[in-house]
């Protein structure tokens, strides 16, 4: 069965989707491997830098481990910032400058791929090429690596053509 919508980008689907995006990403194994090991290294530092190891002092340890846990926990406080309040502005000020955005696009899905038109062009992509999805109550994102997606606004889905998706998605890495 062939399922065909039309719909526009808006800032707010922008948004939506670097927030998924971001989600999605902090979700996945390697990158919660990752910053657990760039914590650990932190607070190895932070207790370095303020005495309390190499070597180790166990009574200067009880009276600054607050201070040294604050210290490394510090840059994924950052980080986090970063993503709730950089990811929005920096969506929003790319859906403002990027003006093929601003156009219609078409998306037609089968059993085998996925076809995206707009006055710019065609393509179809097979549902091999995605190598994962994220959904919130607005909208999916589908990942052709990890760092490009492709977005799909809920808004442009009646509820049968959502699970059709949703169903066609789930294939997804399977």
């Amino acid at each position: 069965m062939v399922h065909a919508v039309r719909f526009r980008l808006t800032e707010d689907d922008m948004v939506r989707a670097a927030r998924l995006f971001s989600l999605v990403s902090l979700r996945r194994p390697k990158t919660i491997i990752s910053i657990a090991m760039i914590f650990v290294i932190c607070l190895t530092l932070m207790a370095w830098l303020g005495g309390v190891i190499f070597p180790l002092d166990m009574d200067r340890f009880a009276e600054e481990w607050p201070t040294v846990l604050g210290a490394g926990v510090f840059p994924f406080v950052l980080v986090f910032v970063v993503i709730l309040v950089g990811n929005p502005m920096l969506a929003r000020r790319t859906f403002r400058q990027q003006r093929s955005l601003h156009g219609e696009v078409g998306l037609t899905w089968t059993e085998e791929r996925l076809e995206f038109d707009s006055e710019y062009g065609q393509f179809a992509m097979p549902w091999s090429h995605f190598i994962r999805f994220g959904e919130d109550k607005h909208t999916f994102v589908l990942f052709e690596s990890d760092r490009l997606y492709r977005i799909i606004p809920k808004r442009a889905l009646d509820a049968d053509t959502e699970r059709d998706l949703r169903e066609r998605l789930a294939t997804i890495g399977a």
